[in-house]
């Protein structure tokens, strides 16, 4: 798993040269996740062409250092001290500095570029680029998630009768797959599907439940 981190960000890192970057502020979960290992919320990643910077707070912070690879995990006193006026203290490269622009809010923004001294650049991409091209690693747990989908679906088919509500029946899958090693929910895959079903018969447009259980699959994986 190290080398797997370790990989990425020295690909990354050779994309903040390629795009004349001292430095990026990385704000989105799933951005974060992949070039660090963290899995929890309430994290930033200031990634850089030498070090990695997670920063958290004290909900995550020990959490983040068993999770994190080749990471400097910071603990940021909330109360004290402002997303911006830390990262400020933390960036100490002086440089062009990229940000995850589709991840951040307007009150984010405007209390980092309140204290940050050296020019920013939005960014948007770039961390997703990398992510689109899927490693060895990356396929097996693809492939993995699919037979957990495939045979908690199988289990959960014969619960269909009815009488049995769409709560009920997505409650029971989603704690099928947990049994057989998912680490997400699929109740929000599942609110979806039901909000398209609702829209479909609504227009009414023909949607056999078969198809339905078929986009159930398709979202599940």
């Amino acid at each position: 798993m190290v080398t797997i981190y370790s990989n990425r960000q020295t690909e990354f890192s050779r994309q903040l040269v390629k795009n004349d970057l001292t430095a990026m502020l990385v704000f989105g979960h799933e951005n974060i996740q992949y070039l660090s290992g963290f899995t929890g919320n309430a994290a930033y990643l200031i990634a850089s062409h030498t070090s990695y910077i997670l920063i958290t707070d004290y909900r995550y912070v020990n959490r983040a250092k068993q999770e994190s690879h080749n990471c400097n995990v910071i603990c940021r006193d909330r109360e004290n001290e402002t997303l911006g006026a830390c990262i400020n203290r933390l960036i100490t490269d002086a440089g062009l500095i990229g940000f995850d622009a589709a991840y951040v809010t307007v009150a984010m923004w405007q209390d980092i570029t309140r204290v940050l001294k050296c020019p920013l650049q939005p960014i948007t991409g770039l961390i997703e680029e990398l992510r689109s091209i899927k490693d060895d690693w990356e396929v097996r747990c693809i492939r993995k998630a699919a037979e957990i989908a495939d045979a908690a679906l199988a289990d959960t088919l014969e619960q269909v009768k009815a009488g049995v509500t769409e709560k009920e029946l997505a409650a029971s899958l989603d704690y099928r797959m947990q049994q057989l090693g998912s680490d997400g929910s699929v109740l929000t895959l599942y609110y979806f599907l039901v909000l398209e079903v609702h829209f479909l018969m609504a227009n009414r447009v023909t949607f056999s439940f078969e198809k339905a259980i078929l986009c159930l699959l398709i979202l599940v994986q």
